[in-house]
C-alpha cells in the first residue's frame, strides 16, 4: 500500500512555506526575512538557535526509546546502540535544561521587533519551554475563545462563522475556486475533543506552561517515576502523568506502567 506524506505549511497572508524536511529551516529563514527585511540580523540569530535546538532533539530522540526495548533480551542494542548515546544524551540534557525559559520571553532577548516575535511564537501554546518549542514546527490553535462563546450559548453559530470564513479565506488567497469545489463540510475544537474524550478543555498536551508549578513529573530522567500512584498496586499511564506529553508519552507510560504491574505479579 501507498501512502502520500503529509506536509505541514505556514504563512502570513496569503504566502505559505511548506515544511518538508531540516532544510526547510533555510526557507524558513527566507520567509521571515522577507516580512521583516530591518530585522534580517535579528533573524539569522534566532534560526542559529533553532538549528542548535533542533540538534539537541536529534540526539534525544536518535535511538529507539530505551523504555520500550526490552533490554535483558537485546543485548545488541544495549551495547551497540544505547551505552554509545548515553553519553551524548546526558551532555545534551545539560543543554536543554538550561532552555526552560518561556519561548516568549527568549526570543524577545533575540530581538525587540514584537511582531516578530509573535509570528515566531503563535505556533506554540504560552509559555512553552524555549527547548520544546524551537525543536520543531507545528501550528497549534488558542482555544480559550471558545471556551467562552460556547458559555454564552454561540457556539453553533460561531461554529458556522468560522467554517464560512476558513473557506472564504483559503479561497481568496490561496486556494481559488475552493469554494464551489465544497460539497460538504465539518469541524471541530478542543470542546469536541473533550466530548469525545474527557479531557478537561480538550487538552491535547496535557498540563498547561503557565501552571505556577505543574503537578507531574516534568524531568526526563525521572520519567520511569511518572506511573507511580500513592495507592499500592496501582499505576497510571496518559497525557497527565508527564509533561511536556501528548501521544508519544502516552504509549511510553502505558509501556512503563505494563512493566510495573508484571514485575509486581512476579513477585
Amino acid at each position: 500500500m501507498k501512502y502520500d506524506a503529509v506536509v505541514v505549511g505556514g504563512g502570513i497572508a496569503d504566502e505559505v512555506i511548506r515544511i518538508t524536511d531540516k532544510s526547510s529551516i533555510a526557507t524558513y529563514e527566507a520567509f521571515l526575512n522577507n516580512h521583516f527585511p530591518d530585522n534580517k540580523e535579528d533573524i539569522a540569530v534566532i534560526i542559529r538557535q533553532i538549528r542548535k535546538i533542533m540538534g539537541n532533539m536529534d540526539v534525544l530522540y536518535g535511538i529507539d526509546n530505551p523504555a520500550l526495548m526490552d533490554l535483558p533480551n537485546n543485548k545488541k542494542y544495549l551495547f551497540g546502540t544505547l551505552l554509545p548515546w548515553l553519553f551524548r544524551f546526558l551532555f545534551t540534557m545539560r543543554r536543554i535544561n538550561c532552555l526552560q525559559e518561556p519561548v516568549e520571553q527568549y526570543l524577545q532577548r533575540l530581538t525587540n521587533n514584537p511582531a516578530l516575535v509573535d509570528i515566531i511564537a503563535q505556533h506554540f501554546f504560552k509559555h512553552t519551554p524555549t527547548s520544546f518549542a524551537l525543536s520543531y514546527f507545528s501550528l497549534f490553535l488558542d482555544y480559550q475563545l471558545e471556551k467562552q462563546i460556547e458559555n454564552f450559548g454561540w457556539a453553533a453559530e460561531m461554529k458556522t462563522l468560522m467554517e464560512e470564513w476558513t473557506i472564504t479565506i483559503l479561497d481568496e488567497s490561496i486556494f481559488p475556486g475552493l469554494r464551489d469545489k465544497v460539497s460538504r463540510c465539518f469541524s471541530a475544537s478542543p470542546r469536541t475533543l473533550e466530548k469525545l474524550t474527557g479531557n478537561t478543555d480538550g487538552a491535547l498536551t496535557g498540563w498547561a506552561f503557565t501552571n505556577p508549578v505543574i503537578p507531574a513529573v516534568s524531568k526526563m530522567l525521572k520519567v520511569n517515576d511518572a506511573v507511580i500512584t500513592p495507592i499500592p498496586g496501582v499505576w497510571q499511564a496518559g497525557q497527565w502523568t508527564y509533561s511536556p506529553s501528548g501521544f508519544p508519552m502516552s504509549i511510553v507510560t502505558g509501556k512503563l506502567a505494563f512493566d510495573q504491574v508484571l514485575k509486581n505479579l512476579k513477585s
